[in-house]
């Protein structure tokens, strides 16, 4: 079996001298993305190990959709034209047509 000479080290990688690990194989560019995964979210993988399989689950859906959602809104407010941008163009043109009143915390 011939193993190609990775494009990098594991060191270049893990130091932060390579922004993005390089593309080598499949199974060891993901290895690598995980050597070089932040501290914290290292620990609490580690300790989300020692739960039971139900729990372990449940974080891992947790996890999963909470990176979804972030992605959602990235592609949502991200971009030209975004929702975002839409909904503060029609709150100045409100503003500007005497459609909005002062906010006034006290009476909040």
């Amino acid at each position: 079996m011939h193993l190609e000479r990775p494009e990098a080290s594991v060191h270049q990688v893990t130091s932060g001298q390579l922004r993005e690990p390089p593309t080598i194989r499949p199974g060891l560019d993901r290895m690598l993305k995980l050597i070089a995964m932040g501290r914290l979210l290292e620990k609490a993988i580690l300790e989300a190990s020692k739960l039971p399989d139900s729990e372990q689950e449940a974080i891992g859906a947790w996890l999963l959709e909470q990176i979804e959602t972030e992605h959602t809104w990235d592609a949502l407010f991200g971009r030209p034209g975004s929702a975002l941008e839409r909904l503060a163009d029609r709150a100045l043109e409100e503003h500007d047509h005497g459609q909005t009143t002062p906010l006034d915390p006290d009476q909040l």
